[in-house]
């Protein structure tokens, strides 16, 4: 009796062609939503880039007039700016 071999096994579990059409589908998932994170996180950092820049160019826009004696173009005044103070050093107020 010890000689005997099984008449049949069973197998429980998942085929290896589906846990590797699996595995497949979650790496192109993760891969495009990784991209899609990278685009996302991009554009928020151009946006703020600009938005934070914008103040300042505008600014030393303006003191290029004042160096080159154009005294009457008006100094941007934005409520929204953190720059007052240069501001009002441009102006003399």
């Amino acid at each position: 009796m010890q000689d005997e071999k099984p008449v049949f096994q069973v197998r429980i579990g998942i085929s290896e062609r589906l846990e590797k059409e699996t595995i497949k589908q979650i790496m192109f998932s993760l891969f495009y939503i990784t991209l899609a994170v990278l685009a996302a996180a991009l554009g928020i950092s151009v946006l703020l880039a600009r938005k934070l820049t914008r103040p300042l160019t505008m600014l030393s826009a303006a003191a290029a007039d004042i160096a080159d004696k154009n005294l009457y173009r008006p100094i941007p005044n934005d409520s929204k700016m953190r720059l007052d103070n240069f501001r009002l050093s441009l102006t003399g107020c």
